[in-house]
């Protein structure tokens, strides 16, 4: 089977996170894909990916796929992208959501779009908090195992890796990737914690205990499975904090008229009748005041049992992931074998 994966990149490193991940582990699913990677800025897929194998996931300009001579049985259009003029259109188009726990989309989920693809059809798939859409795994609890049986071996591995200071192995980590943070906050954070921060900065503060460094998206995720705290944004984080079982506090991308909060809040709605735990509405009350106020009360974060975070993690690992429900769905839907040459 053919697959075309389609990414128009708006928000810089994210898309590119979300999408390239999911092409991986389809990859790694069914090694027996072809799969063609259509992005319109590949040099940032080679940033987060140094060890790219273009003869694993053919890595190719957006515009190449105009009048591509070898037509795919499916093409996923990521985050409702355009696909390009003269793309030969396949059986199957899926148009790939965004991340989100709102309710509304179970109703939206897997329906066809009529009339969207005149070589046959098209859909709608939500990647979501749920066994329908659910979230992509890769190798990624593969590596959780690894990194739990031997954490303080990551811890100095990642060390080297990432040039931190000898003294960064004597604190807890805390894993941060923000787009804002309140200053006071931070400096009570560096009271506690060996901070390393990922990306580009929130803040222009110095400090003995504050690293700033660029990562792989392979590094990241070693270094967000061994911290000891996350304070994270962007879907692609979220979905690995849920999965990894670590204290987090995420920072939605903040929306016009305040939708972002309607997103905090469904997050936390969710998490509520997904399972019980006596902390679950003392970390939603954080996540919302966080989410406004870019800060929260630490000793109320510090307050939070680990084993909400365990079972949040246990709940969402035991799920089908979305690699595997994206499969299913495409062969429920018929297209099991390559588009006939034309």
């Amino acid at each position: 089977m053919n697959i075309d994966l389609f990414c128009q990149v708006i928000d810089y490193f994210g898309d590119v996170a979300v999408t390239y991940r999911l092409a991986r582990a389809l990859k790694q699913r069914k090694p027996s894909l072809t799969l063609r990677f259509y992005c319109t800025h590949p040099d940032l897929v080679l940033a987060l990916h140094p060890t790219h194998d273009q003869q694993s996931i053919a890595l190719l300009p957006y515009t190449s796929a105009s009048g591509q001579a070898m037509p795919a049985d499916v093409a996923i259009e990521a985050f409702a992208c355009t696909l390009p003029q003269d793309y030969p259109l396949p059986p199957i188009i899926i148009n790939l959501e965004y991340l989100t726990a709102e309710s509304w989309i179970n109703d939206y989920h897997g329906l066809e779009s009529f009339g969207m693809n005149p070589a046959g059809k098209k859909f709608f798939f939500f990647p979501s908090f749920t066994a329908q859409g659910s979230l992509t795994h890769g190798d990624f609890i593969e590596e959780k195992e690894i990194v739990q049986r031997h954490p303080s071996l990551t811890k100095k591995e990642l060390s080297v890796e990432l040039d931190l200071p000898k003294s960064y192995l004597s604190r807890p980590w805390l894993l941060l990737y923000l787009y804002e943070i309140n200053e006071t906050f931070l400096h009570q954070l560096l009271d506690h914690f060996a901070i390393i921060q990922i990306g580009a900065s929130p803040t222009t503060i110095e400090d003995a205990w504050l690293v700033k460094r660029r990562c792989s998206q392979a590094i990241f995720d070693r270094l967000l499975l061994v911290a000891d705290a996350l304070f994270i944004r962007g879907e692609d984080s979220l979905s690995r904090a849920v999965l990894a079982g670590k204290p987090f506090l995420w920072q939605a991308y903040r929306q016009e008229e305040e939708y972002h909060h309607v997103k905090v809040h469904a997050l936390n709605d969710h998490l509520a009748d997904l399972y019980a735990h006596p902390d679950h509405q003392h970390w939603a009350t954080l996540q919302a005041k966080f989410n406004r106020e870019n800060c929260v009360d630490l000793a109320e974060f510090f307050a939070i049992s680990t084993t909400f975070f365990t079972q949040m993690s246990n709940a969402f690992c035991q799920m089908p992931s979305l690699e595997v429900n994206l499969l299913q769905f495409i062969h429920t839907k018929g297209h099991h074998t390559q588009a006939p040459s034309r």
